[in-house]
């Protein structure tokens, strides 16, 4: 059952007026499914504190009802079409996380793949000025070496390890600083003050290539990120620390999917690839294939992704699945903003920018302090509790042991206090604010695709809006997901690279070449060349129908289609709001399926970089006589910024929401459970008063 969300202070949601963009629809409506007023906040106190300086009690942050994470739905966020009418199929969709595998695709078409780890390419008219000859000459023990990879890869709750020196020579002490910042990159280590016998080691604030001097044409390294069950950021922000280098210093083409196995490009500003080699990784994390460059990896440049996707519990036959399968690859779906773009918290992130965009920012920092606090004994949970009840932001924010979006938050709240809500906000980085904003153009634009397909079907239709095929689609800021929206940290390559990438997001907004449809040229297109802009100040919009509905959804909202801003500032963050155009129907490539049998839900139905590397090529497959379950294996090409979920969506014919497939699992669960239950009290009856009566147990057949 849909969850009734209410939040403070927000309009009811969004019904497109005198249209019949969602009232036709059999699901809930907006309004059944929206965020709805509830009972005016109080005001943080602005008196002074008398109470011996103990900060004011927030007294109805709570005003906020936030349900349950994960309860939106696909019709919540304008998700209710299909290119076809098909049966459905079942399908448990990432039952778990290595039934979701994605490699990025280069610009040349080539995959990119893990194959190498220890390769350490030798970088050309090198020099450095760091003496690090005799880095070896001291050979720590297993147990310090141990505790210092433990706080090197956060294995440990220490702050420090301290070494004891064998003797009190000079020279000894030399070789073990020499050591710890030769292996261990990202620790600074002194000696202990009144005790010459101890050095401590801990983060060092400060990256170890300063001394370096790079070539022009060798400033980045590159390398492979392999991850499993983590987001790209909190990966980055992982190498981050263990290097000691800013999260600004690395560079990727876009963020990938927590609940998966991903493989993409990074790149890291005046790094080495002989300390990225050396560095003790956490079992989920794998980098290799190492190279240098002279530019880092921007958003959007790579020409896509390569899925393979398992569907689990798959209740069709093969002969069906190639029938979806050739549809797929002949007729694609519809190109919506998949789920994971509004985020897996209690309230969806498109709430979020809607409140930033109406000038409402106490309200949402409020709601995006609220929607992941819902989890008692979690931190969000516990700082949120903190700062409704006292209103000490520093206490809050101590409730965190990594950086997060509240953690930001309430950092921002600690130092410059809720009266000044737009200082506050620009502690976030500047990619978060971003996917806020992007959130809201995305929930318009997959709602009007709803109502243009629904209205109008498949085919062009005079004052649509088509682009020139070299043009791309929206720039790839995200890829599948990264739905996790409180760990999304800026990963890009400092000021200068954000600063360009500006003064090309301008250019590029303000001269992207469309071309209406006309009565004379209709013919020349087809509903694969069709485009719905995203809105913003340089959008333009079709000169028909559709120009109405994206009218009235923006005035729903108290936004003007022809002042849209052009930027949002926040802090110190500038966001630019330009707009983009979208297909309204895309198709993948190398479109392929296969039914595979399995036997436990643990099975791995995939095989990863790393097992490929160890010799393996393909699962082990059993009988499909012999086992109890069959799973659909889907393997596929996008374009960035489309979403693989979609594309399953268009094959299954199912709610692809995280809320819909975790409701199907416990139901399965709870099936089996009775299953086993019911067969128990069989088992028992027929040992007592029915087996007496003559009463044959099920599956015995007629012997009485």
């Amino acid at each position: 059952m849909l969850l009734t969300l209410r939040v403070l202070r927000l309009r009811p949601v969004i019904t497109l007026k005198n249209s019949r963009a969602f009232s036709d629809r059999s699901s809930p409506t907006m309004e059944e499914t929206s965020l709805e007023p509830s009972a005016k906040r109080s005001k943080l106190e602005e008196d002074t504190p008398t109470d011996g300086g103990k900060p004011p009690a927030v007294e109805s942050q709570s005003s906020y009802r936030f349900p349950p994470r994960c309860s939106l739905r696909e019709p919540d966020v304008g998700i209710t079409e299909y290119i076809r009418s098909a049966p459905k199929f079942f399908g448990l969709l990432k039952e778990r996380y290595s039934d979701f595998m994605v490699h990025e695709i280069r610009k040349d078409g080539s995959v990119v793949r893990l194959t190498d780890t220890t390769t350490v390419p030798q970088m050309t008219g090198f020099s450095s000025s760091s003496d690090t000859s005799s880095s070896d000459g001291f050979q720590f023990s297993a147990e310090d070496s141990e505790s210092l990879h433990g706080l090197l890869n956060f294995k440990s709750n220490r702050k420090y390890v301290d070494i004891t020196v064998p003797d009190e020579s000079k020279e000894t002490r030399k070789a073990i600083h020499h050591a710890i910042r030769a292996r261990f990159p990202g620790l600074q280590s002194a000696m202990v003050k009144d005790n010459s016998q101890l050095i401590r080691v801990k983060f060092s604030r400060s990256g170890d290539t300063k001394r370096v001097n790079f070539p022009a044409n060798e400033r980045y390294c590159k390398f492979v990120l392999y991850k499993e069950n983590e987001d790209t950021p909190n990966a980055i922000m992982m190498l981050s620390r263990i290097l000691a280098r800013n999260r600004g210093a690395f560079s990727t083409c876009g963020l990938k999917d927590r609940r998966g196995i991903t493989t993409q490009e990074v790149t890291l500003s005046h790094g080495l690839a002989s300390k990225l080699a050396g560095l003790r990784m956490d079992r989920n994390m794998r980098i290799g294939n190492y190279s240098y460059t002279d530019k880092p990896l921007m958003a959007g440049g790579h020409a896509g992704n390569r899925f393979t996707i398992v569907l689990r519990h798959f209740d069709g036959t093969e002969e069906a699945l190639a029938e979806s399968v050739k549809s797929l690859a002949e007729h694609g779906f519809i190109n919506y903003f998949g789920m994971q773009r509004f985020g897996n918290g209690a309230v969806g992130t498109h709430i979020y920018g809607k409140e930033l965009l109406a000038g409402r920012f106490k309200e949402a920092i409020d709601v995006i302090l609220g929607s992941f606090a819902t989890e008692p004994n979690s931190s969000k949970y516990d700082a949120y509790q903190v700062w409704k009840e006292t209103g000490d932001a520093q206490r809050a924010k101590n409730c965190f042991r990594r950086p997060c979006q509240e953690f930001d938050i309430y950092n921002g709240l600690a130092k410059a206090g809720i009266d000044k809500p737009r200082v506050v906000l620009g502690h976030l980085q500047s990619t978060v604010l971003t996917f806020f904003f992007h959130a809201y153009q995305s929930w318009i634009w997959n709602r009007v695709a709803s109502y243009r397909i629904k209205e109008f079907g498949l085919q062009p239709i005079i004052g649509d809006i088509v682009l020139p095929p070299d043009v791309p689609d929206e720039e790839g800021d995200e890829e599948e997901g990264c739905g996790e929206t409180d760990a999304a940290a800026a990963v890009g390559d400092g000021d200068s690279a954000s600063a360009s990438a500006d003064a090309e997001d301008d250019k590029k907004h303000k001269g992207v070449p469309i071309e209406f449809v006309t009565a004379e040229n209709i013919s020349q297109f087809n509903i694969h060349d069709v485009v719905l802009p995203m809105p913003g100040k340089y959008s333009k919009y079709p000169k028909n129908k559709m120009y109405d509905v994206y009218r009235e959804a923006l005035d729903a909202d108290g936004i003007d289609i022809n002042s849209f801003p052009g930027f949002m500032q926040l802090g110190r963050n500038s966001i630019k709001l330009g707009g983009f155009y979208r297909h309204i129907v895309t198709k993948p490539m190398d479109v392929a399926g296969k039914v595979l049998p399995y036997n436990t839900n643990v099975a791995q139905l995939v095989v990863t970089d790393v097992e490929r590397m160890a010799g393996k090529t393909e699962v082990d497959e059993i009988p499909a006589d012999g086992a109890a379950y069959k799973a659909a294996r889907l393997e596929f090409s996008l374009r960035s910024s489309c979403y693989a979920t979609m594309a399953v969506r268009e094959v299954c014919q199912v709610d692809t929401s995280q809320g819909h497939q975790r409701n199907v699992s416990q139901g399965m669960a709870g099936q089996d459970e009775k299953s086993a239950v019911d067969g128990s009290k069989t088992d028992a009856a027929t040992e007592g008063t029915d087996a007496s009566a003559g009463v044959a147990p099920q599956g015995a057949g007629n012997e009485g």
